[in-house]
């Protein structure tokens, strides 16, 4: 799946976004700016800052369980932006599930993980896209 440009005649994206601490701002600042994609769904484990978020964004489908979420069948790209070590876990199920991912960077914690989600990526036809900000920074 290829994700899409806006006016390119395809159809919006559904994203469902797992993790909403700092780097979910720019994540939302981001896709807000584009009209082919759609926030469908959040997900974190505090519930309190997930009913928050869904509440500024009026985004009702709101999951403390990112499985629950992976259930829901209009879901085509998860933007994994929880801390690095879960985000093995998060992409693997994804994939697993049918899903394309956007992952913030780090990817994963190990090269063994990196090489799996490899595997699984290819296993299921799916692009894993690195998200990396301030890549054009002196600091990079």
């Amino acid at each position: 799946m290829k994700l899409t440009r806006p006016g390119s005649g395809h159809p919006k994206k559904n994203i469902g976004i797992i993790g909403l601490g700092l780097i979910s701002g720019m994540h939302f600042d981001a896709l807000y700016t584009r009209n082919d994609y759609t926030i469908q769904s959040l997900s974190d484990t505090n519930y309190p800052l997930l009913a928050q978020k869904g509440n500024e964004l009026g985004i009702r489908a709101l999951y403390p369980s990112y499985l629950q979420m992976f259930d829901e069948q209009n879901i085509d790209v998860v933007s994994v932006l929880t801390p690095h070590y879960i985000h093995g876990d998060c992409v693997m199920e994804a994939l697993a599930r049918g899903k394309t991912v956007i992952c913030e960077k780090p990817i994963a914690t190990t090269l063994s993980d990196i090489d799996k989600m490899i595997r699984a990526a290819e296993r299921a036809k799916r692009h894993i896209y690195v998200k990396q900000y301030l890549r054009h920074s002196l600091a990079y």
